[in-house]
């Protein structure tokens, strides 16, 4: 994720199937990993983008526990 707009807000979260959240969590998760690798190799330009990748795993993964608990 090349910029913190790009992710989707809790309402439009809440509109997406549990597979596609499931899919989307996978594909955040390991956008972040590239995120800390390149951190920690001096070539991340904006920091922030660590903290907003963590904030939005949480909220998918809070949307997804929503959806469970309705089922």
């Amino acid at each position: 994720m090349a910029d913190k707009d790009k992710f989707p807000t809790v309402s439009d979260l809440r509109t997406n199937s549990l597979e596609e959240l499931k899919g989307l969590l996978s594909k955040t998760r390991t956008d972040y990993a590239n995120l800390r690798f390149q951190h920690k190799l001096s070539n991340l330009q904006n920091v922030k983008l660590l903290s907003a990748s963590r904030k939005h795993i949480a909220q998918i993964l809070t949307v997804i526990k929503e959806k469970e608990q309705e089922i």
